[in-house]
């Protein structure tokens, strides 16, 4: 016969570091649940430009590069995420509660394997001996094609071996600067770099149903997200070593 049993709280949860969550805007956008596809207006993806002097240029002086505004388009369709709790009902219900938990935590991976699935179609650099290597080239390659600060992306596996620089609340970087995205959903072996991101997301939704008969209450916590990434900027290299 088993002996008496004691309830006691479950072990504390400390937070995830190294999510996207860390690194990415978050915007909230009500309508989302409501479309099919979201557009952005951005600035081109350019760098300024030189000509000779127009006093000693040889003639005819060429004409002025402009670039225009682009029209871009989210990752694919925006999507849902959900997390759900079944379990028999009790005085005191905390089911809607912990679905919610489950989606808030849970929901960095999902949106980090969207990513990364986006950024495999991304141009492929040199690769590199080693993480560190790999990281030097995607950051390097960052600086030379896009604009502004831009994002890497790799596994954690990879992490633990680029030389990244760590302060615990903050995002990884790398040497330069450069916030990184380390992540479990990510295949170890390849090094993404990216423009500016952001996840646009709705409200929390939570629904409960109680089926008396059997007693039992299900609870269900969904959101749905979109990501961006600016000017469509992605390229890769690939770790040699892995």
């Amino acid at each position: 016969m088993a002996g008496p049993t004691l309830d006691v709280p479950a072990p504390k949860r400390a937070p995830r570091e190294g999510g996207i969550l860390t690194v990415a805007e978050l915007r909230p956008n009500d309508r989302l649940a409501h479309v099919e596809a979201i557009v952005f207006q951005g600035d081109g993806n350019d760098f300024a430009h030189t000509e000779e002097s127009r006093c000693y240029a040889p003639q005819p002086v060429a004409d002025k590069t402009f670039d225009g505004i682009e029209i871009t388009e989210g990752l694919g369709t925006p999507f849902t995420i959900y997390a759900g709790v079944r379990c028999f009902e009790a005085p005191d219900p905390d089911e809607v509660e912990r679905a919610r938990r489950a989606l808030e935590t849970g929901r960095e991976r999902v949106i980090e394997g969207r990513l990364a699935a986006w950024a495999a179609g991304g141009t492929a650099l040199a690769p590199g001996a080693t993480a560190r290597a790999a990281v030097g080239r995607v950051d390097q390659a960052l600086d030379d094609g896009y604009v502004a600060r831009g994002v890497i992306l790799i596994s954690r596996f990879d992490a633990a071996d680029a030389g990244l620089e760590y302060t615990e609340g903050e995002p990884l970087r790398t040497k330069t600067g450069t916030p990184v995205i380390a992540s479990g959903r990510v295949a170890p072996g390849m090094v993404y770099g990216l423009g500016a991101v952001t996840v646009e997301h709705g409200e929390i939704v939570e629904r409960d149903v109680h089926q008396v008969r059997f007693n039992r209450h299900w609870a269900l916590a969904e959101q749905p997200h979109a990501l961006i990434v600016d000017a469509e900027f992605r390229v890769s290299a690939a770790i040699t070593n892995a």
